[in-house]
């Protein structure tokens, strides 16, 4: 199933989800917010209640979307044009990628599990031109609007509410527990 979901929210903090000064980076299972590498974004992957983890806004980041984006990966989210079954719904050009950026366009395992659709509005979705080395597409979403920063689709906030509330989909509907 695909969606072309419409943006609905933004993420709310949760009661475990702690925004500190990094001059607090002695305790684990705190996101600890950075800006020393300026034209970097980047987050590391998964959110540990063992571990410190990190994030990086630069000056390159300046978009709420791109911001949006890196914090859904520290709270385990991918990128939806990973997906293992992405071949049905849009087409990656490799040899269309910025050096060294290929990886954020490999396919997936399909043992992670919690995806349900294919989501075109998800924030987790690159633009078709995203990484570009040469004006030409990366990503052929075919004939889909793909790429949107401004918002969580639809489906972005049921993915959250499934990996995080319990909350669970049975034949294309959300059910809560």
């Amino acid at each position: 199933m695909a969606a072309s979901g419409r943006s609905h929210a933004n993420v709310r903090p949760s009661p475990s989800l702690f925004f500190l000064p990094e001059s607090d980076a002695t305790v684990n299972g705190v996101l600890y917010v950075k800006a020393n590498r300026p034209y970097e974004c980047w987050a590391y992957h998964g959110f540990y209640p063992n571990k410190k983890s990190y994030m990086n806004i630069g000056s390159n980041c300046a978009s709420r979307g791109i911001v949006l984006q890196e914090l859904l990966r520290v709270v385990n989210m991918y990128q939806q044009h990973r997906a293992c079954y992405r071949n049905n719904y849009i087409t990656v050009y490799s040899g269309n990628i910025l050096s060294g950026e290929g990886s954020k366009f490999e396919r997936m395992s399909c043992d992670h599990g919690y995806e349900y659709v294919y989501d075109y509005g998800s924030i987790m979705h690159y633009g078709e031109y995203t990484f570009s080395k040469n004006n030409q597409k990366t990503i052929d979403c075919r004939g889909h609007s793909c790429g949107q920063l401004t918002g969580l689709s639809i489906y972005d906030s049921w993915e959250i509410m499934v990996l995080y509330a319990g909350w669970y989909m049975l034949n294309d509907s959300l059910l809560i527990p």
